[in-house]
């Protein structure tokens, strides 16, 4: 025979349902009237039963007035009481197991049946709210309905009436509540910075991240804020557990790297602004470098030839810019370009690369010729392999270029110019292929510079006119 609740927590015998559960504890009938005997409550002195057992037992008034032991709020309906204390209605799925939605297969906490749906299925929030829409007037997402002029609107906001906020006064939709939406999100901002502010053990951070809360709503607003606020607490966190206050942009930077930081450009921006912080251009652009060059030395598997030899070669390099002063940025051009050459080297099956791959790799790009330059003189100085860099062919190299520029116009030449990137983007390839122009001209031409003329663009720039074609499916449409 199989039940669907465990057995009785004190005698071990099968129960169906528990007669009385008293801080996660379990009874039946017979152990409740054995152990719970009649007693007055120690804290408010009401007659009571009370386990004979548990001499700091209070009755279940008093159990369940004792603040939440989540959210620490007093007065909020029970949601559960556990063997630490009461939960309230709010924070107890927190404390279920999280189950498998019927809907979506996600897993949640907070499943429940909804009945306007027309199933009895389990549900998500996500897809038990599914029907729901952004109401118009309160811009809350509820359930709407016709109001009496066809609006579709929330219920609250279909009575049309409206009302007063409580922290500002001025005049809100009904379905807003008691806040108008400014002070709305104003009051989310101050719940997620009290909870966490609960999160640092020095007070002197939690008043840098005070601050910090403050510009971001001055600057971003207070719904913004609310919303991002949590992303940047990481990165407080970890500033109080390595240096305990704000260190030099250095230091940020070797220890969390440039990626990461641009991923909280917003606070750094309060840093600099607020003079606790000098952002230095040099270590900023030093530590992208790094960071591109391990992206670099990743593109090759550890076992393979073509790692060891690019290894090797960034070593040599690292010493000599710690030596000789070599900008980090030689040191990223060279190993792109080792990294170019080392890959062209795995196509042509010649590993290690030999005098042919070095001919065939700057053939296709002429322009990497000095930055290869390093890692050829790394080849012949460290391994057996000999080679040189060839003389230059300018013609080629032009011919190259040529083709290059070719095939950009072929692939832009049928797409619509609807817009001014897509004319910006013809005209850099336009103006490169027939006139020779740089394509920076396509991005520093203003648009009152360029016009319709014979079927193509005509434009002016510096005292001289260039008129280039539009061919195709793009002859039919406007800048």
């Amino acid at each position: 025979m199989s039940y669907p609740e465990p057995g009785c927590d004190e005698c071990g015998r099968l129960i169906a349902k528990a007669h009385r559960v008293y801080r996660g504890h379990r009874y039946c009938s017979t152990c409740y009237a054995r152990v719970f005997k009649p007693a007055l409550c120690p804290n408010c002195g009401v007659s009571t039963r009370l386990p004979n057992n548990i001499a700091s037992a209070i009755c279940h008034a008093c159990e369940s007035a004792r603040p939440c032991i989540r959210c620490t709020r007093i007065g909020r309906p029970i949601g559960k009481l556990t063997p630490s204390g009461p939960v309230c209605n709010s924070c107890a799925p927190y404390f279920r197991s999280p189950e498998r939605c019927e809907g979506c297969g996600a897993s949640s906490n907070r499943l429940s049946r909804v009945r306007r749906l027309g199933d009895a299925r389990r549900l998500c929030p996500k897809c038990a709210r599914a029907d729901h829409r952004t109401c118009p007037s309160c811009r809350r997402s509820r359930l709407l309905i016709r109001d009496a002029d066809g609006k579709e609107v929330c219920r609250r906001c279909c009575s049309g009436s409206e009302t007063t906020c409580l922290q500002c006064g001025s005049i809100t939709p009904a379905g807003r509540g008691a806040l108008c939406e400014g002070c709305g999100w104003a009051k989310s901002v101050a719940i997620r910075l009290k909870a966490f502010a609960d999160s640092f053990s020095s007070p002197h951070m939690v008043k840098r991240f005070e601050d910090f809360t403050s510009w971001l709503v001055a600057t971003t607003g207070a719904q913004k804020t609310a919303l991002k606020l949590e992303r940047f607490l990481p990165l407080f966190l970890d500033i109080e557990q390595r240096w305990g206050d704000i260190p030099d942009y250095a230091e940020l930077v070797a220890a969390f790297g440039v990626v990461r930081l641009r991923r909280s450009l917003l606070a750094l921006r309060w840093m600099e602004e607020t003079g606790r912080l000098v952002v230095d251009e040099k270590v900023k652009r030093e530590g992208s470098d790094r960071r591109r060059i391990l992206t670099t030395l990743a593109m090759f598997d550890r076992s393979s030839h073509g790692f060891a030899l690019l290894s090797g070669f960034h070593n040599v390099m690292i010493a000599e810019q710690q030596l000789q002063g070599t900008s980090m940025r030689t040191v990223r051009l060279s190993m792109t370009a080792a990294a170019g050459m080392l890959r062209r080297a795995s196509v042509m099956k010649l590993m290690p690369p030999t005098q042919a791959v070095l001919d065939s790799y700057l053939t296709r790009t002429p322009g990497q010729r000095a930055a290869v330059t390093r890692f050829v003189r790394y080849l012949v100085e460290h391994t057996a392999i000999e080679m040189q860099i060839p003389p230059t062919n300018p013609a080629r190299a032009h011919q190259l270029k040529r083709r290059r520029q070719e095939r950009r116009v072929l692939r832009l030449m049928d797409k619509p110019l609807t817009d001014a990137v897509s004319t910006r983007r013809w005209l850099g390839a336009a103006l490169s292929y027939f006139h020779g122009l740089d394509a920076a001209v396509a991005r520093a031409v203003k648009l009152e510079q360029i016009s319709r003329r014979d079927g193509g663009l005509l434009v002016e720039w510096k005292g001289d006119e260039y008129w280039v074609p539009i061919v195709g499916r793009a002859a039919n449409s406007g800048p």
